[in-house]
């Protein structure tokens, strides 16, 4: 796995792109610490998200890190119920904010 810096990545970065392109990532350092990490994107990246189900889409964004579950559960909107209101709600109340 290659590493460079952030000047050098900017500069090449055509020729980094390439090499990640060809399945070799590229870990991108600053003042010698590593900073991010450029590679392909997985396959649910590449629209295989809209094959999977809700549930395993964002089990898999659990997985990485990139979603936190809910902490308390016991929230309507943590268990998945939404509350619905009567069309033309969100009007009324706009409309009774501003006065008219």
């Amino acid at each position: 796995m290659a590493q460079v810096g952030i000047r050098a990545f900017k500069a090449e970065l055509s020729r980094y792109l390439r090499q990640v392109r060809s399945g070799r990532p590229v870990l991108v350092t600053d003042r010698g610490q590593v900073i991010a990490e450029v590679s392909a994107p997985t396959t649910v990246a590449k629209g295989a998200a809209r094959q999977l189900g809700t549930a395993t889409r964002l089990a898999a964004l659990i997985e990485r890190g990139i979603l936190r579950p809910a902490a308390c559960a016991d929230r309507p909107w943590a268990k998945g119920r939404l509350v619905r209101l009567a069309p033309g709600t969100a009007r009324r109340l706009l409309d009774a904010e501003r006065g008219e």
